[in-house]
């Protein structure tokens, strides 16, 4: 998505020890921007669910 918006790729961050479903973005602009992610979500969403598809 950040490829097509013509923005840097932000980087991805893994709460290994969060069982629970939750991600979330923050930052002001896109050169401070990071995305994170429960090990939560990635157990039990299929890759469709994570693309937000």
């Amino acid at each position: 998505m950040s490829i097509a918006a013509g923005i840097p790729v932000p980087p991805v961050y893994l709460l290994t020890q969060e069982a629970g479903i939750n991600a979330f973005a923050a930052g002001l602009r896109p050169s401070d921007a990071v995305v994170c992610v429960s090990q939560g979500a990635l157990d039990h969403l299929s890759r469709d669910e994570l693309q937000g598809w």
